[in-house]
Order: structure tokens, then C-alpha cells, then sequence
């Protein structure tokens, strides 16, 4: 942006970040947008991005630093360097520095950040580690709450609950803590001591129960802040262990979409106003009083909130339940989920917001947290493909509702498959399902699904006796909100730690890697070069053959959210990975496993911790 003579530290910072990111971007492709084309015949500073609110004489000191750059430096490639990565997180699992006292609440986090990585790049723990990282979260459980603390003997904290209760899901299996002998003899889960069973679920869901406010709003812990992010880990954790209500999830939506600003974005909380009264005590003050958001429009917020709200919508939408086989019985009142008349967000706002995140070329279209703040690489995830996801899915789950209403027709659910964690519902014919090697082989769509929502989309009427009249939901195309190319380049390229330096992923350039940093980059990458969506045939598939055990009011509601939070697939058509140029020496896909937009972490171990916790293994 101009600065107009108008010099500060902000704008110091802005173009030193620009200048570091396109030294590095210069080195390997030339500039789309203009610079100096007089220097180019003469072989200087030729394809450098020159920035046009730099003095002359910085311009030319910039021109001959690309010139310097390309001289000195070959040509890189866009190659995502798993095995210096995968060095540097093992490294994070050995004995750390002193320094590293610092992070002691944080253990369970490191834990995470680090298993969820090895998940997306599709390593995994030695047998020996495995049993050890099992033993080390559940020694994190508070035996008094039933919460998770950031290492042993702390409080019940939601995030390091979330954070532990995520690891264990990607690390663990049934059963109880593998023993002292198990973890010489390197077994856990292929003995059956996978250690879910040692989580007091119980204890957990009274422990939740104590922190919920009457606004519907969170503490992080006990006599703690209220934090929209501890909403989302209370989403995330109920979910995945089978607990939540809709006791407990009453009041969430109204509060989360209170919490947005005048940005469109969403801030970490809001004001809430209580009255006192002498026959009820404190209450809350009426929803329709305007209660102003606290803080700044901000990436982790408005992600944690969108995903928090998108579930919540699911919940009370088509896909959980009203798809119901016409010989079950209705489902009980007390198990109907509606959001409140309070819980609206203005959509439209937030996606002017969140577009206007991603950086321009000069910032290597890298995303920032905050209007007017520098590029980030975690933020490729919360302001980047798991929130633009989540933006997606919103759209998509009205086009559901609208083609529920229109034409209320059921699928053929017949051929169900399980692909990479994700179960597809072909039509009929039934269309072969790939492998996962097969799909990776694949550049356009392996398998289709037929949906009412499709012909919403299109503006075609469903056909109800002729099947090739429904249109596939390969043709549709993605809800592309953001520039998913630039994201994983800026991810490939200035946020990687590259070559002989150690591996690891970063901020930007100029700044050390860390466990988070290359968790978020990395998840970022993943939804950037997949698209997954809501799916129909998969939500119905999931809620018609969820197992009951014979609790019609508990069951019921355990099918919304099981087949609501397992209901996406992917489309393999609109696949889009920045690989690194053919043919160059040790090229490998910068492919990653897919990751899910709401609880980030892979699909088949979201959907065997929630057949484990929902009794459906």
C-alpha cells in the first residue's frame, strides 16, 4: 500500500516481509506484474518483483539484489520437503532444551501439532513411540475433572483438552493405557491397549457442563475467561467423544454470532449484559439486546467460530435425521436441535472479510490474522483452506436445504465404500471406487455422486424416473473463494526451511520454524489442494445404518451428530496440487492426506475414534 511519506514500524515490517518473500519468490519464477523491463535486456534484474512505493534508490538496490539472487542461487523447485520435516519434528520428541520449560502446559499441544503432522505426510510413530506418546497424554487427565491439563498434574483446560483428546484420537485405539511392559515391548493398540477406554467420559461431560455460562459462551477452565475458541474445543471434544447434548450445545450459535465485529470477522468473545432478579437470581438479558463484540476481527477467532457454527447448522438441517427411513420412528421432540432466532451471521460479511486476508503477489498471497497485519503461515489454515472450507460448506449446506424442500427424494444408498476415511455412496450403476493409490494417479474425478443439490445448484429440475438426468456434483464447480495456487506456493516457498538448514516450517522468511507453525502450514496445504465438501448420500448413509442400542431419545441425537460431522467426501476433480517441475532429481507429489475442516485431524481417524465412542466399530 502507499505509504505517503508517512513512515512507521508497521510499515518498516510490511515492506522488509515483502522484500524477504519476493527474494525468495524471484528465484524461481519471473513476476506477474511489472518491473523494470529496461534492465531485463541487459540481464539484470530480470522476472524481480520491484515494489512501487519504494524510493528510487531503493528500487534499484532491490533490482540488483534479484540480480544478485538468480546469479548465486539455481533454480529451486516447488518441492515440498517431507523428510526434512519429518527430521525436524522428531527431533521435538527426543529431550528438549532448558529453554523448553516454558512450554510445560503446552505438552499436549507439542504432542499434537507434531502427531497431526506425521498424519498429513503419512508417517506414523515406531511401535516403542506409539506406546509411550498414549501413556503420556492420558498421564495428562486431571482424575478429579475428567479434563486434560498441558502436561501432568494440571488443571482441566478446554484446549489442552482438545489438543489430547485430538492426539489420542490420531495416535490411540480401544482399550485401556498400554502397561509398563507394553511400552519396552513396544505394543498398544494391536494388543488392544489403544487407551480410549481410559478416558473418563463421564467426568468430562459434567467438567464441560460446569464451564458453560448462561449466554451459552465457555470458560477455558475453571474460573477462567470466556474464549470463543473454547466453544469450538467443546464442539470438537463432545463430538468426538460421543458426549455432547443439546443441553449442552443450547445457546452456542447465538453466542459465536455475537462475537462478530463490524469487519465481518469474529473476535474473541462479546459483552454480555445480565440483569438480577429477586425469584431467579442473575440471568441473562434477552438475546436481541446488541451485545458488542471484544477485540479485533482475528484468523484463530473466525475460524474456531465459523466451524463451531457450520456443526451447530448441520445439526438442525437436513442431513441430521429428517432423511430418516420412512419405517423408523420419529424422532422425539426433546432431541429436536433449532438454533435460535439470535444465532444469525452475516455470511456475506464474513467472506469480505476473510477474502481480504490473503496477501497480494508482493507478500506471496500468504494470509495474515488481522486487517493491516503481515502474512503468516498458520494462518494458511485459520485464515486460509480450513476456514474458506467451512465458508464453502455454509453455501453448500443451504443449497442442501433448498433441494430438501424442492424435492425431498431419497438416493439409492446401495455400494457404500470406504475411501481414505471417507465412506462414498455411488449412484446406481454402482461406479467403481479407487484406491487410494488410484485416486492419487488420477487427475480428474474417480468416482460421482447424484444429488438433489446439484440440480439446485445448476438450476435444473431433478428427474425423479430418469437417473441420468441428475447432474454430477463433478460438474459443479468449487466454491473458490481464495487463490488456493498462491497458498500452497507461498507455503512451498516462503515458508518452508529448506535444504541443508533443518527442515521445518515457518511464519515467513526470517523466522525459526516450530511444531505449531509447521502443523498449521501444513494442514493449510492439505485443504488447499483438496476440496471437500458436504455430502448428501454420505450424511443418509451414516444416519440410516448408525447402530442403536435401543435408547430411542439418546440414540437419535447420537446419529445427528455422527452422521452430521462425518458427512463429507471429496471431489476428486477439483484437486489442485502444485507439484515440483517434472523431471527434476528426487521429485516427490507434495500431496498431503486430506484433513478435516472442522476437527483437523485426518478422516480415518476422526471416523474410527467416532465409531469407537459411538458404539459403531
Amino acid at each position: 500500500m502507499p505509504l505517503d511519506n508517512v513512515y512507521t514500524q508497521t510499515s518498516d515490517d510490511q515492506v522488509e516481509t515483502e522484500e524477504a518473500i519476493n527474494a525468495l519468490f524471484s528465484r524461481f519464477r519471473p513476476s506477474n506484474l511489472d518491473f523494470d523491463k529496461s534492465t531485463s535486456s541487459k540481464g539484470k534484474g530480470a522476472g524481480a518483483i520491484i515494489n512501487p512505493w519504494l524510493s528510487p534508490a531503493e528500487q534499484e538496490q532491490q533490482r540488483a539484489q534479484g540480480s544478485a539472487n538468480e546469479a548465486a542461487s539455481p533454480k529451486p523447485t516447488l518441492l515440498l520437503e517431507r523428510q526434512a520435516h519429518i527430521t525436524f519434528l522428531t527431533k521435538l520428541l527426543e529431550p528438549l532444551p532448558g529453554a523448553f520449560t516454558a512450554f510445560d502446559t503446552n505438552r499436549s499441544w507439542l504432542l499434537y501439532w507434531i502427531l497431526h503432522s506425521y498424519d498429513l505426510l503419512s508417517v506414523s510413530l515406531d511401535p516403542k513411540g506409539r506406546a509411550r506418546a498414549i501413556v503420556t497424554l492420558l498421564s495428562f487427565q486431571n482424575s478429579g475433572t475428567g479434563g486434560f491439563g498441558g502436561g501432568p498434574d494440571q488443571i482441566a483446560h478446554l484446549m489442552a483438552t482438545y489438543a489430547a483428546v485430538s492426539a489420542l484420537a490420531i495416535i490411540g485405539g480401544p482399550g485401556p493405557a498400554p502397561t509398563t511392559e507394553d511400552i519396552v515391548d513396544g505394543k498398544s493398540v494391536e494388543v488392544g491397549r489403544g487407551g480410549w477406554d481410559a478416558i473418563d467420559r463421564g467426568k468430562m461431560y459434567d467438567w464441560i457442563s460446569s464451564l458453560k455460562q448462561p449466554d451459552g459462551s465457555f470458560l477455558v477452565h475453571t474460573n477462567g475467561e470466556v474464549d470463543v475458541r473454547a466453544s469450538y474445543c467443546v464442539i470438537c471434544i463432545a463430538t468426538l467423544l460421543g458426549i455432547s447434548t443439546p443441553t449442552l450445545f443450547g445457546g452456542m450459535a447465538s453466542f459465536v454470532a455475537s462475537c462478530q465485529t463490524y469487519e465481518g470477522g469474529i473476535a474473541a468473545a462479546s459483552q454480555p449484559t445480565y440483569q438480577h432478579s429477586a425469584d431467579q437470581g442473575i440471568s441473562l438479558v434477552s438475546q436481541l439486546t446488541p451485545r458488542p463484540a471484544l477485540g479485533e476481527a482475528h484468523g484463530g477467532y473466525t475460524y474456531c467460530a465459523a466451524a463451531s457454527h457450520l456443526a451447530l447448522s448441520l445439526l438442525g438441517s437436513s442431513l441430521a435425521g429428517s432423511t430418516a427411513p420412512t419405517s423408523s420412528s420419529a424422532a422425539p421432540a426433546a432431541t429436536s436441535f433449532v438454533l435460535e432466532s439470535s444465532a444469525h451471521l452475516n455470511r456475506d460479511s464474513l467472506i469480505r472479510w476473510a477474502t481480504a486476508q490473503q496477501g497480494t503477489p508482493f507478500e506471496g498471497c500468504g494470509f495474515r490474522g488481522r486487517t493491516n497485519k503481515l502474512v503468516d503461515g498458520c494462518y494458511g489454515w485459520f485464515s486460509g483452506g480450513g476456514l474458506f472450507t467451512v465458508i464453502s460448506a455454509m453455501v453448500e449446506s443451504d443449497l442442501i436445504e433448498q433441494a430438501h424442500e424442492s424435492s425431498p427424494t431419497p438416493s439409492n444408498l446401495a455400494g457404500a465404500q470406504d475411501w481414505n476415511g471417507m465412506l462414498t455412496v455411488p449412484p446406481t450403476p454402482v461406479v467403481h471406487a479407487p484406491s487410494v493409490a488410484d485416486s492419487s494417479q488420477s487427475s480428474g474425478g474417480s468416482w460421482k455422486t447424484e444429488s438433489s443439490l446439484d440440480s439446485i445448484a445448476t438450476g435444473q429440475k431433478p428427474d425423479e424416473g430418469n437417473a441420468a438426468a441428475a447432474v454430477d456434483v463433478d460438474d459443479l464447480s468449487p466454491l473458490t473463494l481464495f487463490d488456493r495456487v498462491g497458498l500452497q506456493e507461498y507455503i512451498l516457498v516462503a515458508a518452508q526451511r529448506t535444504g541443508s538448514k533443518g527442515g521445518g516450517l515457518r511464519d515467513k522468511p526470517g523466522k525459526s520454524p516450530d511444531a505449531y507453525h509447521t502443523c498449521y502450514n501444513l494442514s493449510g496445504l492439505s485443504l488447499a489442494q483438496h476440496s471437500v465438501r458436504l455430502s448428501i448420500e454420505t450424511s443418509k448413509f451414516l444416519y440410516q445404518h448408525f447402530r442403536s442400542d435401543g435408547q430411542q431419545q439418546d440414540d437419535e441425537w447420537s446419529r445427528k451428530v455422527y452422521a452430521t460431522m462425518l458427512a463429507w467426501t471429496l471431489s476428486a476433480r477439483d484437486e489442485i496440487v502444485v507439484e515440483a517441475a517434472a523431471g527434476t532429481e528426487g521429485a516427490q507429489s507434495n500431496r498431503l492426506n486430506p484433513t478435516h475442516p472442522i476437527f483437523n485431524i485426518t478422516f480415518p481417524r476422526a471416523k474410527a475414534f467416532m465409531d469407537w465412542s459411538y458404539g459403531q466399530s
